[in-house]
C-alpha cells in the first residue's frame, strides 16, 4: 500500500486512476494478522487512501491447522474485517475458472467506479503441502480425505471444454506446454506490456547479470541535496507556523 500511494503521489493521481493495488491473502493471514486490521483503519484517510485495494483471498482453510472451522476465527467469514469499511465481499467457487474470472472483473470494476476496497473471496483448496512431512492431511485428515478424490480444478474445466465441443485433449495439451515451459525455465504466462513505457518505470537493466557483491553507485548530486534540504528546511510563505516549530526552524 506504501509503494502505490507514493506512485500515486508521483503521478500527481489523488485519486488513483492511474495505479492499482492487488493484495493476495490466505484466509487465515486475512483474518488473524493486525496488519490488516491496521491497513483497512487507514484505506479511506485523506493521508494513506490508495483510491481502493482488490483484496483476492486464496480460501483453503489449513491456516490455522484446526479440523473445525469454528476453531478458526469468531465470525462467520474470514472476510468479515472488511465490514468495518463496509467493503463488497464476493465470494466463488475456485473449481469454477469462469466464475472466479467473472468475480475479478466486477472487483475491478467496482474498485475503478467506487475507489473503495473490495474483496474477491475464492474458496478452494490446496492439494499438496510444502514437502512431503509438511502435509495438511495430519491436522486436517477429514477434508484431505475427500480432496484426494477431487479430480482437481484442471479436470473438471478441462471436462466442461471437452462438452462444449472444444477438444477432448485441449486440456491435456495446455497442461503438457505448461509443463514443458516450466521445465525449460520459460514464464508460463506471457507479458501483458511488452512494450511498455513510462518516464516512472524503473530501469532495472544496470542491476541484470551482476554479483550481489557488486557495489551499486547511489551516489545523489550535491546539487539535488541542496535542493532538499532548502525544502526541509524553509516554511513556506503562506504558512503560519507555531511558535515551538519556528523555534526549530530558527
Amino acid at each position: 500500500e506504501g509503494s502505490v500511494r507514493a506512485r500515486m503521489d508521483r503521478r500527481d493521481d489523488p485519486t488513483g486512476a492511474q495505479v492499482l493495488p492487488v493484495l493476495v491473502h490466505g484466509d487465515a493471514a486475512f483474518g488473524g494478522q493486525g496488519v490488516n486490521q491496521e491497513t483497512l483503519a487507514l484505506a479511506q484517510t485523506r493521508g494513506y487512501t490508495t483510491g481502493g485495494t482488490v483484496h483476492i483471498i486464496i480460501n483453503n482453510q489449513i491456516g490455522f491447522t484446526t479440523s473445525d472451522p469454528r476453531d478458526m476465527r469468531s465470525s462467520a467469514f474470514c472476510t468479515d474485517i472488511v465490514k468495518m469499511v463496509e467493503s463488497p465481499v464476493l465470494h466463488v467457487n475456485g473449481d469454477d475458472p469462469e466464475a472466479v474470472v467473472f468475480a475479478t472483473q466486477l472487483a475491478l470494476e467496482f474498485r475503478m467506479e467506487f475507489g473503495q476496497d473490495v474483496v474477491v473471496d475464492i474458496t478452494c483448496f490446496r492439494k499438496l503441502g510444502h514437502n512431503e512431512q509438511d502435509t495438511p492431511s495430519l491436522t486436517q485428515p477429514l477434508m484431505y480425505k475427500k480432496i484426494g478424490a477431487h479430480p482437481g480444478t484442471r479436470k473438471l474445466y478441462a471436462d466442461k471444454l471437452a462438452t462444449q465441443g472444444l477438444g477432448a485433449e485441449l486440456g491435456d495439451e495446455m497442461a503438457k506446454a505448461y509443463r514443458a515451459a516450466m521445465d525449460a525455465g520459460k514464464h508460463t504466462v506471457d507479458p501483458i506490456l511488452t512494450n511498455f513505457k513510462s518516464k516512472y518505470a524503473v530501469d532495472w537493466s544496470p542491476f541484470l547479470g551482476k554479483k550481489w557483491t557488486d557495489a551499486g553507485d547511489t551516489a545523489i548530486p550535491l546539487t539535488e541535496w541542496k535542493r532538499l534540504a532548502t525544502k526541509l528546511t524553509t516554511i513556506p510563505a503562506s504558512v503560519t507556523p507555531h511558535q515551538l516549530v519556528k523555534k526549530v526552524y530558527d
